[in-house]
């Protein structure tokens, strides 16, 4: 939307937010249905012992929903970034310079431009914090969840993830142990990680930065793969799931 006027900017973002709650409330209700008492989850077998189909359970129904919420993710995601643009582009971060704090700005941009900002699209704003020592180990990352998404390898150490590290938090214990609680602060947000990749041919150890957004998905956990604490005095131990 280069060429286009700040109010069409705006008029877009406003539709933009309108989709993504819309998305995130459908989200809630397939996961709810899906999760409560005597659901089948979002993952899992559909079959019996015997390997017939469940009889508890409407089989169509459920695989229904479980594509319609991989389907909403993807959206999800899509429509984030588009926001992230925008707003780049609207605050001048972008290939224009207009300021939203000019006169022509209405009463209600201040309020679209929070919500946009709390409700998702902090993506972009999310700091990452300063590099410390590695602090958790990660293993058995499972193919097509975040974590594989993003490009975590098994073995990758994580020196800092979105707000925390051993720099932040003082040492490895008290950052792996924030870990779990930052998973969660941040769902649906694409939030950036650095973690220390060892070279399998020359041993040498490379700083590699990524991003990941933890969402439910068709695995354990919000990000698809087991995260243990790591110390520089004995590598790893408190195995979890991420």
């Amino acid at each position: 939307m280069a060429n286009c006027s700040q109010e069409e900017k705006w008029q877009r973002a406003r539709a933009l937010l309108r989709q993504r709650e819309a998305i995130e409330e459908e989200i809630k209700s397939i996961t709810s249905s899906l999760t409560g008492p005597g659901g089948p989850g979002l993952h899992g077998n559909l079959l019996d012992s015997e390997g017939f189909p469940r009889s508890d359970v409407d089989i169509v129904s459920v695989r229904s929903q479980r594509q319609r919420i991989a389907h909403l993710y993807t959206d999800h995601r899509s429509i984030t970034d588009e926001l992230e643009h925008l707003l780049h582009s609207i605050l001048g971060r972008g290939s224009e310079s207009t300021s939203v704090t000019g006169s022509n700005m209405s009463s209600t941009e201040p309020l679209l431009l929070s919500n946009i900002r709390r409700q998702g699209s902090e993506s972009f704003t999310v700091p990452l914090a300063s590099l410390g020592r590695p602090f958790a180990v990660v293993d058995r990352v499972v193919a097509s969840s975040p974590a594989d998404l993003a490009g975590m390898k098994d073995g990758d150490r994580i020196i800092a993830f979105a707000n925390i590290s051993t720099e932040t938090k003082g040492s490895e214990t008290e950052a792996y142990r924030a870990l779990a609680a930052t998973v969660r602060d941040f769902l649906y947000v694409c939030v950036p990680i650095a973690v220390e990749r060892i070279n399998p041919e020359t041993q040498q150890s490379l700083a590699v930065h990524l991003s990941i957004t933890p969402m439910p998905w068709d695995g354990p956990g919000l990000l698809g793969c087991g995260i243990r604490q790591f110390s520089s005095e004995a590598a790893g131990h408190d195995s979890g799931e991420g």
